[in-house]
């Protein structure tokens, strides 16, 4: 079933930050205007110890609050900028790394992964919404880092989605990012899936019956192709395209039978037909279960 899959994803054809806004400005403002301290806190003040001026409190204030809009969380234990593309931060073993501008070059990516000491990069590709989150490598991204002389890394235990799948991939506020094990001394690049921008196509296409996809825990596998095709209009999907086993076939009868399928964007469903039913067919309720 994975390899029809690879065959269905392999036909698919294929800035800097804010700065210090107006409100951390504010915020800045209101915590350097701070009076002396109250009586109250003064006699707690260590004793032969001088009270500090107006001044210098401003002055400390002003770094603090300088502390809190510049950063989450850096490699060494304060964090990225608002310039940063990814926010890090360590628990239990590993780098919680969320990506916090969806649409960075790759190359800043990598560089900020570089400055925790690891040598891999993260790409950020559009999904369908079962795939939203995931730490996903499809065939596509496979055959094109052999061409480039890289590697595409899987997800293992050192590597994993943030969420769990059984929740996250099909809610709109899924958390895009990844945990990687500190001292993890792989190289090459991570796919995650982000929800896809209106009119894109899907690099992260989503199994048909998949949580969050048209027909999820509809059991379409071995059913003849008008059924399918009828069944995805009643889901609201209107564009349907058929591939073979080793090509496209756009005037399938519609006796031949469905093999698989994935939305390869929104509204736009691919089904691997043939003119006979699969002889391993998915169990799709089983997968539900």
């Amino acid at each position: 079933m994975n390899a029809d899959i690879d065959r269905l994803v392999a036909s698919i054809a294929p800035g800097a930050g804010p700065g210090v806004t107006p409100g951390a400005l504010e915020m800045m403002d209101e915590i350097t205007a701070t009076g002396p301290a109250p009586a109250a806190r003064r006699r707690s003040w260590p004793a032969g110890l001088a009270w500090p001026s107006a001044r210098r409190m401003r002055l400390v204030a002003g770094f603090a609050a300088l502390a809190v809009v510049t950063g989450w969380v850096l490699p060494g234990g304060f964090g990225a900028g608002p310039a940063a593309a990814l926010d890090v931060r360590r628990s239990g073993g590993f780098f919680v790394v969320v990506v916090k501008d969806l649409y960075a070059d790759p190359g800043r990516y990598r560089r900020e992964l570089a400055s925790l000491d690891l040598r891999i990069g993260i790409r950020v590709e559009p999904a369908s919404p079962s795939a939203v989150g995931q730490v996903f490598v499809s065939a596509e991204d496979r055959a094109t880092a052999r061409a480039k002389g890289t590697h595409a890394v899987p997800s293992s235990p050192d590597i994993t989605a943030i969420e769990d799948r059984k929740v996250c991939g099909y809610w709109e506020k899924c958390t895009i990012g990844v945990r990687i094990r500190i001292g993890y001394r792989g190289t090459g690049e991570i796919s995650l899936g982000r929800p896809a921008r209106p009119g894109e196509q899907y690099t992260m296409p989503g199994w048909l019956a998949a949580p969050g996809e048209p027909l999820h825990c509809v059991d379409f596998v071995n059913r003849r192709k008008a059924e399918v095709v009828r069944m995805l209009r009643e889901h609201g999907v209107r564009d349907v395209t058929f591939a073979g086993y080793r090509a496209p076939v756009p005037d399938a009868p519609d006796s031949w039978y469905v093999h698989d399928g994935v939305m390869s964007s929104a509204g736009h469903a691919l089904l691997l037909v043939d003119p006979a039913p699969h002889p391993k067919p998915v169990d799709v309720a089983q997968k539900c279960r």
